[in-house]
């Protein structure tokens, strides 16, 4: 009788556990016109649908939107990161922030140095339906305007390696990926 006792009650405290895993209010734009919106505690909304969240624990969600894979994580500090993974290999940060046109939302930067890389390479790798690894990309500079570049090349074998330049804000948010 002891042994059942103290079994549920661990079961109790598991299942207490796991209904308190919330995902976080957010807003993030992932290339290719993906737009995620997440209320506190859910749902999830991806371009405007209620998505179907999968839970993997108190930090780390997922959903699917169109073959592209969706992971919400929820940092240490209680801020959130959003990333993408769509066919082909193609992957990368998404930009935290306004979505929809919602002010309150706006983050106080953009990227860190190393996301405008792995943002760049996603973008890259997501228009030539290739995979990251094909994709090269510098660190950030400075640009003319104030603003950050990331240059780099995507290696199609025999297409060639066709060269771009991501261009950044001055707070490390994504404006545009030009083909060079």
């Amino acid at each position: 009788m002891r042994i059942l006792a103290i079994t549920t009650l661990l079961l109790f405290g598991i299942l207490a556990t796991s209904a308190q895993a919330a995902v976080p209010f957010l807003n993030a734009t992932c290339p290719g016109g993906i737009e995620v919106h997440a209320d506190a505690g859910g749902p999830v909304y991806v371009n405007g649908k209620e998505a179907r969240l999968k839970t993997f624990n108190a930090n780390y969600y997922e959903t699917t939107y169109q073959r592209t894979t969706i992971s919400i994580s929820v940092n240490p500090d209680g801020s959130s990161a959003v990333s993408y993974t769509a066919r082909g290999g193609a992957n990368g940060v998404c930009t935290m922030g306004v979505s929809n046109g919602d002010p309150a939302a706006a983050p106080s930067s953009g990227l860190t140095a190393s996301q405008m890389v792995a943002y760049c390479k996603g973008e890259a790798s997501g228009q030539y339906n290739t995979r990251p690894r094909n994709v090269t990309a510098s660190q950030p500079m400075r640009g003319t305007n104030g603003g950050f570049v990331v240059t780099g090349s995507v290696s199609l074998g025999a297409q060639g390696n066709p060269p771009f330049q991501c261009l950044f804000d001055g707070s490390g948010s994504f404006q545009s990926i030009d083909w060079l």
